[in-house]
């Protein structure tokens, strides 16, 4: 398999960070508080149930083993420390490994699928049951660490050609390979109506909803790649369209603290550091402000014009995808 970069989304070892707090004896479960956790870590930094990660992953084979790993060791601290685990925690360690199965592959999916069940209906059996075929697959799980150090993203990925489209009104483009990992769709669009874009899979049933503005527009957008394949892009539009599709790094990133500033939808990579940071906001526009961190954590989510800040816990080192929503001009200050 072709190496190259992987990112992974920030949510995927939720429950062996969980799960391990009950090793303490002081068990917290609020849920007020959320961390982020880098895209170029399969764990947060403070987690103590997965294994120490490969200093590069660079294949989806990895990426599977490093995640299976993980999981796996999930199922081994609830038969230690089952009688601990609230329903609270089985519930939040459900919906993280269902989260999680799109880094496996299909051929194994479903143990892990039937691991987060056994877990969220308190099933000892069933979770031991479902630790043995696993460990069978994988092998066993890594001795527990007392922290993970995530790896870092390569300061100079693989250069790819990215991928260029173009069409004039609705159109379904020609299939396109993708590797795992992430993708940003830089796209313009001429009409004075809708510009509607999505991304399909080869068998149809993984839609993502890319763009949805009306007007002439240019902007970036960003998705998350589930698996390498073949992808299309089923476009809406009455002008001309463009859409440039890269997975790579940037070779520049800015690191915190910083400032981000832009006019419309705009993907940044930012480097963070692990400590609780915060983020103010401004935006003179009419219609929706939106930020995500890593496709998944929600920093503001308002409509029209808006000045605010708020703090999160970086829980790792390491390079962070801010995806803005915006109609008009914004900026993201960073301390």
């Amino acid at each position: 398999m072709k190496k190259r970069y992987l990112i992974y989304g920030s949510i995927f070892i939720l429950s062996t960070t969980m799960l391990s707090a009950c090793e303490s004896t002081n068990v917290s479960n609020n849920t007020n508080s959320v961390t982020l956790v880098s895209p170029s870590s399969t764990t947060p930094a403070t987690a103590t149930a997965s294994p120490e990660p490969s200093e590069d992953i660079k294949t989806m084979d990895d990426a599977e083993k490093e995640m299976a790993a993980a999981l796996i060791k999930t199922a081994s601290i609830f038969l230690e420390k089952g009688d601990n685990i609230t329903e609270d925690l089985r519930e939040q360690a459900f919906k993280a490994i269902t989260d999680s199965t799109k880094w496996i592959s299909e051929a194994n999916r479903n143990e892990f699928i039937e691991l987060a069940n056994y877990i969220r209906a308190d099933d000892r059996k069933g979770v031991q049951k479902a630790y043995q075929e696993l460990t069978k697959i994988y092998g066993e799980p890594s001795p527990t660490n007392s922290t993970v150090s995530p790896p870092s993203p390569s300061p100079k990925p693989p250069v790819e050609q990215p991928i260029t489209l173009s069409g004039k009104g609705d159109q379904a483009s020609e299939f396109f390979e993708l590797h795992s990992g992430f993708a940003v769709i830089n796209a313009t669009s001429t009409g004075d109506s809708n510009f509607i874009v999505h991304m399909l899979d080869e068998s149809g049933q993984n839609e993502k909803s890319l763009i949805n503005e009306i007007g002439t527009y240019k902007g970036k957008s960003f998705v998350m790649i589930p698996s390498d394949g073949k992808y299309m892009l089923n476009v809406k539009s009455e002008g001309s369209w463009t859409a440039k599709i890269t997975q790579t790094v940037p070779a520049n990133i800015k690191s915190a603290p910083t400032k981000l500033t832009g006019k419309g939808n705009d993907v940044v990579f930012v480097n963070l550091q692990a400590k609780l940071t915060k983020f103010s906001f401004k935006h003179v526009g009419e219609s929706n402000f939106i930020v995500h961190v890593n496709d998944s954590i929600s920093l503001v989510n308002e409509i029209g014009n808006y000045s605010g800040s708020t703090a999160k816990t970086v829980n790792s080192d390491g390079t962070y995808i801010f995806s803005v929503k915006a109609d008009g001009q914004w900026s993201i200050n960073i301390e």
